[in-house]
């Protein structure tokens, strides 16, 4: 009897562990720090580069230094493989530097580690003070003209870049909406100034693709050395192509180089699986299909929104968008009225919801507020002058004026005419009165530059003022 139970024991035992092995538990993500070369000393900006996978998708990368996180980046949408650099000022001194990633599931890798040794600051040694000279007589020469002494050149780099090739993701490349992808460019250093941490790549037109605006030059690039960027972007939520456009700056700012361009050709999710024969029959469900805004204004997009669909062998969305997995999400920015269909089929049976986007035309732009003009000022046309006066704290369009008109007559004395009058201040229009009986009116018009005004003045016919 104990001998049969011992038995039943060692073979439940076999059978639990069994089970154990089969339960496979959650991998933890892996990362790798590209070691650093040459000498360092304090104050400089390093850069180093890690690389992160995980099947799961990493969300999150955490750069340590000496044990305490000096930069936490955030992964979204997460991503199965990704390179990032990371920038540290170096301090004198032994430090560890190290990455870790942490996954969807929240699984943090085992740190990846590399340790530097930072030599102080250069320092500069102190010349000894000349030693005195003792005072030599000499017999007197006659004078000399000194020779002009020729002008230094400060010695200066140029800054150049030659595109070597496209080391992942070719021209034309089909991605699928929202999918996550890594660019690689590699290029060399053609000028003669050495590019460092302060040197970027940054982006400069076209799709976004991503958050990811700039990133610094992994490593120092010395003349004719060749370096890879790798940036990490996101297909955009629209189909057909794609293109965004980078490029170098320095570290004054000033863009150089080449444009390096990542052009993709976006493509519809694939359509979901067709079920076995027994889980389709019937007519399809589909759960919703809504759009976040049912009217937008001419150049404005809204998001449609599908929920699960279910006994299903195919299921699509007209107007272009073509074949989609259930649920899902895309962005439509229609030019006119537009109806969207999403059919789904089970054989000859279908199912269908529609949603209408209404587009509106953008509202005209604001009608500018008139200028106002002065009339204020010494007008000269010639021989004639007019000293006006617009009356002040006048808010209406039509204010009074009060002056004086003037006429040269060689160097004899001049004939000064007080005047009065009105002046519209947007339209530029004005008649002044000379007060002088039957001497006449002047009328005219300011023009809106408010440098000139024409007027018709009595015995001078047409003139054209100046301001002064």
């Amino acid at each position: 009897m104990n001998r049969l139970f011992r038995t039943w024991v060692w073979l439940g035992g076999l059978v639990l562990i069994s089970l154990i092995a089969g339960c496979a538990a959650p991998t933890k993500p892996t990362i790798t720090l590209t070691p650093i070369s040459g000498q360092i000393v304090a104050g400089q900006d390093i850069t180093v580069q890690s690389s992160a996978s995980d099947n799961r998708g990493i969300i999150r990368i955490e750069f340590l230094v000496d044990g305490i996180v000096a930069a936490d980046a955030k992964i979204d949408p997460p991503q199965k493989t990704i390179a990032l650099p990371h920038t540290w000022k170096a301090s004198a001194g032994q430090h560890t530097l190290s990455v870790r990633a942490i996954n969807q599931d929240n699984l943090t890798s085992d740190p990846a580690t590399i340790v530097v040794l930072v030599g102080g600051a250069p320092t500069v040694v102190p010349t000894q003070p000349p030693a005195p000279t003792v005072a030599v007589p000499t017999v007197p020469r006659p004078p000399t003209v000194p020779p002009t002494a020729a002008p230094t050149v400060t010695p200066t780099c140029t800054n150049a870049m030659r595109f070597i090739s496209d080391v992942t993701v070719p021209d034309g490349t089909p991605w699928l909406v929202n999918q996550p992808f890594n660019k690689i460019w590699r290029v060399q250093n053609s000028g003669t100034c050495t590019w460092s941490s302060k040197y970027h790549l940054v982006w400069v037109g076209g799709d976004v693709m991503g958050v990811v605006r700039e990133i610094p030059v992994p490593v120092n690039v010395a003349s004719v050395n060749m370096v890879d960027f790798t940036i990490p972007l996101t297909a955009p939520n629209r189909l057909g192509p794609a293109e965004g456009r980078w490029q170098l700056r320095d570290d004054t700012g000033k863009l150089f180089g080449p444009v390096l361009t990542v052009k993709i050709n976006v493509v519809s999710a694939q359509p979901t699986p067709a079920p076995t024969a027994a889980g389709c029959t019937g007519t399809p469900s589909i759960q919703s299909f809504t759009a976040d805004q049912l009217t937008i204004t001419s150049g404005q997009s809204t998001t449609l929104r599908w929920g699960l669909v279910g006994n299903a062998s195919r299921v699509e969305i007209d107007n272009g968008i073509g074949g989609i997995a259930t649920p899902g999400t895309f962005v439509v920015a229609p030019h006119q009225n537009t109806t969207y269909t999403l059919i789904a089929w089970c054989g000859s049976n279908q199912a269908r919801q529609s949603v209408t986007i209404a587009v509106q035309s953008a509202p005209p732009a604001p009608t500018p507020a008139p200028q106002r003009l002065n009339i204020s000022g010494t007008w000269i046309a010639g021989e004639y002058a007019l000293q006006l006066q617009e009356a002040l704290g006048c808010g209406g369009p039509s204010c009074g004026v009060t002056g004086k008109l003037t006429q040269a007559h060689g160097v004899t004395t001049p004939t000064i005419e007080n005047v009065q009058g009105s002046f519209n201040v947007y339209t530029g229009a004005f008649s002044l009165t000379i007060e002088r009986p039957g001497a006449g009116a002047i009328t005219g018009t300011v023009y809106t530059s408010g440098q000139a005004l024409t007027a018709n003045v009595p015995g001078a016919g047409s003139l054209i003022f100046t301001k002064q």
